[in-house]
Formats: C-alpha cells, structure tokens, sequence
C-alpha cells in the first residue's frame, strides 16, 4: 500500500509539474476607462569608494489611471505625489521634489506595452516651469539650477520620467510559458536621457493559484552604455557653452557653431571614452503579477553598476521595489 501510495503522489506531482510547464499565460490587460492603480515606489542607490559607501533613498507614490481605450491601445495618466530624496545633497533633492504634482499623459498599445508620452512638449514645458520655480524659492542653489537648466537637452528633462511607469506595463505583451525564457532585445531604456535597446530576459518562475511570479534580467556592457554616454557628454558640453556664449557674447562678435566644433571633436571623444571608459550593467527584478485585475502586483530588483571611468573606480547599486497599494 505505501509503494502504490508514493507513486500515485509521484504521478499526482509530476501530472502538475507537467501542467505548470505547458501552461502558457498572456499579460494582456482588459481596462476600462476610469480604472486606476497606485504604487508606493523606494530606491536606494548604494555608491561604495574602497571601505567607504553613501546611500541616497527616493521615495513617491504613483497613481496611474486608464484615460482613453481604443482599438489602437491606451492613454494613460500619472500623477507622483510626495517624492522625498533622503542623503543627497540641496540640488539633487530639489530636482527631485519637482516630480511633486507633476502629472502626464502616456500612450500602451493595444496589448499594453509602453510607446511613449502623448505631450512631450508639454511636460518639457511643465518641467522647465517647475525648475524655474524652484531656482527663484532657493537662491542657495538658483544660479547652479538655471545653468544646469540652460544645459539640458530637452531628452535631457524627459530621462527617467517613464522608468517607473515601464516598470509596471514590463511585463505587458509578454506570452510567456513556466520555466522558459523569453527574449526580449528590442526593449528601451533610457540611459544618460537617450533611447537604447537592451536585451531583457523573461522567465515565468511560478504559478500559485492566481499569482503568476517572472524574472527579468539583463546584461548590459560598453557597445551599448559608452555610446549614449558620449552623446550625453556631448549635449552637456554643448549646453554649457551656448549658455555661456550668449551671457558673454557682444554685440558684433562672430557667431560660432558650437555644435559644429564640438562634432568635429566627436573622434578624439570617442577615443578617449574607449580608452578610459569600461563599464557593465547587470539588472535583476522579480515581479509578482496578479491575473485577475492585469495589474503588477509588486516588484522588486537590483541594478549593479561596477567598472571604470577615467581614473574613477566605479560600484554602485540600486535597490528598487514597486508595491501596488
């Protein structure tokens, strides 16, 4: 009796391990206009030097509400509130405060994956607004905040902004099927205020009776970071000579093309960077997705930054978690 016993609970396990494996699931969502969502969202940015380590923490909500449904996808709405930045320092948390209220229109398409805003000029405006605010109620930090303002291509203000959204549509148009991995390597990212692909892996881990958990990591190294790194150099320095071009510029001067000089110094930059510069990205999260309402439940994840800069060393971290309220 306990052998017929231990196999039928072998073949009871391996009847379910096999229907976990064939199981396919599809994160399509099915909103409605008027649905919403709120996360909580930390992250912790870790930076060691030898023995020594600094943290910086963020934190905000997000509230995100379903504005338009057509057969062409979705627009979406989301609005932070309270963003507080802890261990940095005067500019840093201030830049960060203006996300405060800040509110914009993105587009998914119809199976949910993210596109892009609906406005960007519009919250390139609003963002410059806020800046500008902020520099006159600071005088401490006003005269660095305008230059650093006046330096900022407009992808420069729109960095970042999506990264928490992308986060939680991630896993959107994804049919994935227990225990295999799906690759994604047409994926963006911003990186440095520019666009980059990045080959993301999906791997659903689990499905416990409604929640179905997935794992996404990537590796990123130099042929994809230097690239945009030096684009942004490049707009930074741009940036800062116009501006200081026109605050010194008299009436009569020679107008220089400081586009034209810095791209004519583009391969020297070039062959500084690969020289210098040898960096490597790892990216690790966890999502726990719940079927039954199409929205992430929670993530969590790690992003690892270690190489070399110049004469610079470099190991930072980034702890990240997402938590539907």
């Amino acid at each position: 009796m306990g052998k017929i016993k231990s196999l039928l609970v072998s073949c009871v396990s391996l009847l379910s391990a096999m229907t976990i494996s064939a199981q396919t699931l599809s994160f399509m969502p099915n909103w409605k206009p008027g649905d919403k969502a709120s996360y909580s969202f930390v992250q912790k940015e870790i930076k060691k030097s030898g023995t020594e380590s600094a943290t910086v923490e963020k934190s905000a909500v997000l509230n995100l509400k379903v504005v338009k449904k057509d057969a062409n996808g979705y627009v979406m709405n989301a609005t932070y509130e309270n963003p507080v930045e802890k261990g940095s320092d005067e500019m840093s948390a201030a830049l960060f405060k203006l996300n405060d209220g800040l509110s914009f229109d993105y587009k998914l398409d119809a199976s949910g994956k993210l596109i892009g805003l609906v406005d960007s000029a519009k919250v390139i405006a609003d963002l410059k607004g806020l800046m500008e605010k902020v520099a006159k109620d600071n005088p401490s930090i006003g005269v660095l905040l305008q230059l650093t303002s006046a330096s900022m291509s407009d992808d420069m203000y729109l960095a970042g902004l999506l990264d928490e959204v992308g986060y939680i549509h991630s896993l959107n148009g994804l049919e994935l099927t227990a225990k295999k991995t799906v690759d994604k390597n047409a994926d963006k990212a911003t990186m440095f205020g520019f666009s980059v692909n990045v080959p993301y892996h999906y791997t659903l881990q689990s499905v416990n009776g409604n929640l179905a958990n997935v794992k996404s990591s990537a590796e990123i190294g130099n042929d994809v970071i230097m690239p945009a790194f030096i684009d942004f150099s490049i707009q930074m320095t741009l940036g800062v000579m116009n501006n200081l071009s026109s605050m010194f510029a008299k009436e009569g001067d020679e107008k220089v093309d400081m586009n034209q000089v810095i791209q004519q110094q583009r391969a020297d930059i070039e062959k500084k960077f690969k020289e210098t510069f040898d960096l490597k990205m790892v990216d690790n999260y966890t999502y726990s997705f719940d079927k039954s309402n199409q929205w992430i439940s929670s993530m969590s994840g790690k992003n690892t930054i270690k190489g070399k800069s110049e004469n610079n060393n470099i190991d930072v971290t980034i702890e990240i978690k997402m938590t539907k309220k």
